[in-house]
């Protein structure tokens, strides 16, 4: 089977036009949204007739719509958007939160819902110890870490997270909060001012993005991770930190309640089948994904988006022991293990390419 693959960073039309038509795949899978290459190397697909996956990554969601551009994205949903997704034999989501996105705009496409996950060798070989290069007075007494690593954005959260961090910290001294991600729209400077004005600059510290074995190596050494997000399509830094060994706490703006050890579904879940003709034998591979995974343990804590929510979570996380805190990391580390590991959404992926080719033979 050949596979072609694009993004949004692919290059040029012209090339990605020449290689469709020089390379002759069998399938062509596009990755996200609101970008007009996207639409172009679909219209290169249906005219060599080369079915399409479209892999949405989020880019439908509400918060998405409605947040940056919103006005450039109304045009282009009229010019290309719409029929980008339209084009495409399935779509492919991360939750099911986001198919019911779809349905919410009126489509009624094929769906196959299969997470993202995390590289559990790449956090293995990552660990030792990382010393960061620290943007704000990090008190020597402190010794505990909550960390919230991400794109420093609105939509984050994070002013929530520093106004409910100035409600606990004055009961655990040896606490501080740490704050890494790249800035985005003048949001790290808009934090720096909260931390000033709420009087805790000697618990919260900044520091530059940090990737790959240095971004595992900063997860291992935390002993809590924040996600305070208002809206998330999958929240990949909580998978990662799970696999790290860490417990998280999260909103309910992003789709995690197996935090709690409630028993999640399938890997891959199908809203339709993939043709109206009869349905050859699914890969094995899909079956067993598609069969409900055992809840495992609690790994932290899954919490309504505001202020008072993350109080409270932060009091019972923060007051645990290490020891408790160790057992809900290792019951996080167990969830990606058996669910979220990249070679079993592989082989998900694959499935759906290898469905997609039994009807068009």
């Amino acid at each position: 089977m050949h596979l072609l693959n694009v993004s949004i960073h692919c290059g040029l039309e012209k090339q990605i036009a020449a290689i469709a038509y020089d390379f002759k795949p069998d399938v062509i899978h596009l990755h996200g949204g609101w970008h007009p290459v996207l639409f172009f190397c679909a219209r290169v697909a249906r005219r060599s007739g080369v079915p399409i996956v479209l892999s949405l990554h989020g880019s439908l969601r509400p918060a998405v719509i409605e947040g940056d551009r919103r006005i450039k994205k109304r045009l282009a949903w009229w010019l290309y958007q719409r029929r980008l997704v339209e084009m495409a034999e399935v779509i492919h989501v991360s939750t099911e939160t986001e198919k019911g996105d779809l349905v919410r705009l009126g489509f009624n496409k094929p769906v196959v819902v299969i997470p993202n996950g995390a590289d559990v060798r790449e956090v293995r070989k990552s660990r030792g110890p990382k010393v960061l290069k620290l943007h704000g007075p990090k008190s020597q007494t402190r010794t505990k870490t909550v960390l919230c690593l991400g794109r420093l954005h609105p939509l984050k959260g994070l002013d929530l997270l520093i106004d409910a961090w100035k409600l606990v910290i004055s009961d655990y001294p040896n606490w501080f909060l740490l704050l890494v991600g790249p800035d985005e729209q003048g949001t790290l400077k808009a934090l720096r001012e909260q931390v000033k004005r709420l009087g805790v600059v000697d618990s919260v510290a900044f520091s530059e993005p940090q990737y790959g074995e240095e971004k595992m190596r900063v997860m291992q050494n935390a002993d809590l991770f924040v996600l305070s997000t208002r809206s998330e399509n999958f929240g990949i830094v909580v998978a990662e930190s799970l696999a790290c060994g860490v417990p998280v706490i999260t909103t309910k703006g992003a789709p995690w309640p197996e935090l709690l050890g409630i028993s999640g579904g399938a890997i891959a879940e199908r809203d339709h089948e993939m043709a109206n003709t009869p349905k050859r034998n699914a890969p094995n591979v899909i079956n067993q994904l598609n069969q409900p995974t055992p809840a495992i343990g609690r790994c932290g804590w899954w919490i309504d988006i505001g202020v008072e929510p993350l109080v409270e979570a932060l009091r019972e996380a923060m007051s645990l022991t290490d020891e408790e805190r160790r057992e809900m990391g290792e019951n996080g580390r167990r969830l990606v293990e058996s669910k979220y590991q990249w070679a079993s959404i592989a082989k998900a992926v694959t499935g759906v390419y290898d469905e997609i080719l039994s009807h068009k033979r």
